[in-house]
């Protein structure tokens, strides 16, 4: 999860790269051969590892999934699907800008 040399890295990124890639599609490999999870990144909470993963149809089925870090063994970017933009998976978890 955190880079050995204390850089403050999670699972290879930085906390701006996290920021930056956050909405766009990943895999998530469990360890243990337990299969894997697609889905977009919501975000990843720099002290626990914990990584959120939004997956939707954009219909009717939507759901936020909480994968801790010790179940993680790898995470890749999926470039093939178009990222979902942040207010999308925001409104969702009902954190929108209230001042708005």
């Amino acid at each position: 999860m955190e880079d050995p040399e204390g850089s403050g890295d999670l699972y290879g990124m930085s906390v701006a790269t996290i920021e930056m890639k956050r909405g766009h599609a990943i895999c998530i490999e469990f360890k243990k051969e337990l299969g894997s999870l697609s889905g977009y990144l919501w975000n990843i909470d720099p002290s626990s590892g914990t990584v959120f993963v939004f997956e939707t149809d954009q219909k009717e089925n939507t759901a936020m999934y909480v994968v801790m870090s010790d179940s993680i063994y790898s995470i890749t970017f999926l470039n093939d699907k178009e990222p979902l933009p942040t207010e999308y998976m925001d409104a969702y978890m009902n954190l929108e800008d209230e001042s708005e």
